[in-house]
């Protein structure tokens, strides 16, 4: 953001870089508090605690602060954004695999509400996909 503002970049630009993560989970570090904690609290080899002393894993604390995309651009960016990265991680990508991985990616975003605040229809998510497909093909 101190970028944005500094080189005076176009309001929608700067709302753009704000809201694409929306208030997601930043599910990587999400997930590795919860083995610390499921390891602490077994006695595990991670972290050797008392039973009280072992800080509860609260999942707003993983969460961006948002706020969710408020425009269909912000909504493809942050879709984009998503997409590309998660598309990085799949070990000899088909079509069947990309269409799989996109599609999911786009439902997770739809279930945690992150796709509320910005009017993208259920046919514009669909086109959104396909050219997401075609893209990483």
């Amino acid at each position: 953001m101190d970028l944005a503002l500094k080189h005076h970049l176009n309001q929608r630009i700067i709302d753009i870089i704000q809201e694409h993560h929306g208030t997601s989970l930043v599910r990587y570090f999400y997930q590795r508090a919860l083995q610390q904690h499921e390891d602490a609290r077994a006695g595990g080899k991670i972290m050797k605690l008392r039973e009280d002393d072992i800080p509860e894993v609260k999942e707003e604390s993983f969460r961006y602060s948002g706020p969710k995309p408020q425009t269909k651009e912000s909504a493809i960016v942050s879709l984009a954004d998503t997409v590309e990265s998660a598309s990085r991680s799949l070990e000899k990508p088909t079509p069947q695999k990309i269409e799989t991985l996109v599609n999911e990616l786009i439902d997770e975003r739809i279930s945690d509400r992150q796709l509320d605040d910005c009017e993208l229809t259920l046919g514009e998510l669909k086109v959104i996909a396909d050219r997401f497909r075609f893209t990483l093909l």
